[in-house]
């Protein structure tokens, strides 16, 4: 893999995992 790609994914990956932690922390918010 190219390092530009690399770099596409790992930024992706990081909005990916944001976007997991919101929803995850939403999640929690509500349960209460």
């Amino acid at each position: 893999m190219t390092t530009v790609a690399l770099q596409v994914a790992t930024k992706e990956l990081d909005a990916g995992t944001e976007i997991a932690e919101a929803g995850f922390m939403r999640g929690l918010r509500e349960l209460r």
